[in-house]
């Protein structure tokens, strides 16, 4: 009788410590369920302020795409004298630079493989930013030489007529550069 009821005792003991440890489990369960979900909403929070971003980018995309079509400028380069058109629109800014900002999108009708050029505004200019439009990597750049003058020096990409130039100004007068002009550029 001694020995059963010292098998009932271990039973019960072995299956408290069962409930305990499935009902701890369950706890640990539940508490990294509400983490998850907690990080899931911060992420899902994340991807709305994203998304109108590339939004953005898509718009800008676009219309570089259709400025390089309705110029004739997504076509093959022409056998005429170089021609530069610039449009010039405004952009969001880097606050931490200027509280204006612009960008120049530069099409050209010829592939001027090391693009040098100086472009000068009707304002004051904080500080210049260059790109070639597609390429993931750009030997060179800009810098803003007097209040109002740009020096432009790329290595490499290429300017060609399918991968424009978009030069960024940075400026703080919001009435100032509503234009820049641009002797040719040196090849």
């Amino acid at each position: 009788m001694s020995i059963l009821v010292a098998v009932v005792i271990v039973a019960l003991l072995f299956g408290r410590k069962i409930i305990t440890t499935v009902y701890d489990d369950h706890l640990s369960l539940v508490q990294s369920n509400g983490s998850l979900s907690r990080k899931n909403a911060e992420l899902e929070e994340d991807n709305k302020k994203i998304e109108p971003l590339q939004r953005k980018i898509a718009a800008q995309k676009q219309k570089i795409d259709q400025l390089a079509k309705t110029t004739g400028r997504a076509s093959a380069e022409s056998d005429g004298p170089l021609d530069v058109i610039m449009h010039i629109n405004p952009t969001e800014p880097n606050l931490k630079i200027a509280t204006n900002a612009r960008q120049i999108l530069m099409l050209t009708n010829k592939t001027i493989p090391s693009p040098h050029l100086r472009l000068t505004c009707d304002g004051d200019l904080v500080k210049s930013g260059v790109w070639i439009s597609g390429a993931s990597l750009l030997a060179g750049g800009s810098e803003v030489v007097n209040k109002r003058t740009v020096d432009v020096s790329i290595d490499s990409p290429a300017w060609t007529p399918k991968a424009p130039l978009l030069v960024t100004l940075f400026y703080n007068d919001p009435n100032q550069i509503t234009n820049c002009t641009m002797p040719a550029p040196v090849p």
